[in-house]
């Protein structure tokens, strides 16, 4: 049987506040290779700044047109 501080969310150690575990969103990301019309591509990462990355390491010749949006996550 689960003691209920088990299933407590754990706390942050400086403020003694619960913190909520981070989760995987999906984002989409628009980009262009050379002259050819728009492409989109979805990523999936914990912020928009991580997507950015990870698209801009997996697709270096691509040019991502602006930065990344969020899809509607469930």
């Amino acid at each position: 049987m689960a003691v209920a501080e088990d299933l407590a969310l754990p706390m942050s150690p400086s403020m003694g506040v619960p913190v909520k575990p981070m989760t995987m969103r999906r984002w989409k990301i628009r980009y262009r290779i050379g002259m050819s019309p728009y492409h989109s591509r979805i990523v999936e990462a914990f912020s928009q700044a991580d997507a950015n990355k990870i698209f801009d390491a997996e697709m270096p010749g691509a040019q991502r047109c602006g930065s990344a949006q969020p899809l509607n996550n469930p």
